[in-house]
């Protein structure tokens, strides 16, 4: 049971890692979701792999499962997983063992945060040098016209 337990506290922490990222496919993660059949015995997703399974049908479900799906079937799981998302993370916060919890907390976050502000120091660093950029091209242009009247 331990071992099980190891392997769907990995599954979980996947699972909140990716959740919600951008650059992961929505069809990636609801693939990733329902692997979590295993894990029901440590920690019971059923009810949020039937939302997904109604929300998506099965048809598209199936598709999804078996690596075939179209844009389509990856627009609608984005839909779903957006509509899901806090709910589900929810769930699977209280999936995941203490110290996983304690480091989604501390260093996921952290991560998160600190890319926020690496983003936010980098846009205003490129902002305030094509603004020094644009005043030293126009106090070059205003030298010029004043040399230029001597």
């Amino acid at each position: 049971m331990s071992n099980d337990r190891t392997k769907c506290n990995t599954i979980f922490v996947n699972l909140l890692r990716f959740h919600g990222q951008q650059d992961t496919l929505s069809t990636a993660f609801i693939r990733e979701f329902f692997e979590t059949v295993r894990c029901d015995r440590v920690f019971d997703m059923s009810i949020h792999r039937d939302e997904y399974a109604q929300k998506l049908t099965k048809p598209r479900l199936d598709r999804i499962l078996a690596f075939k799906s179209t844009d389509e079937d990856e627009a609608v799981a984005a839909q779903a997983t957006m509509h899901y998302h806090t709910w589900h993370e929810n769930r699977l916060l209280a999936a995941i063992s203490w110290p996983s919890l304690l480091y989604y907390h501390t260093v996921t976050r952290a991560e998160r945060t600190l890319a926020i502000f690496g983003i936010t120091a980098a846009t205003y660093g490129g902002t305030s040098a094509a603004l020094a950029s644009f005043r030293y091209l126009r106090d070059m242009r205003m030298m010029k016209r004043s040399q230029m009247r001597k």
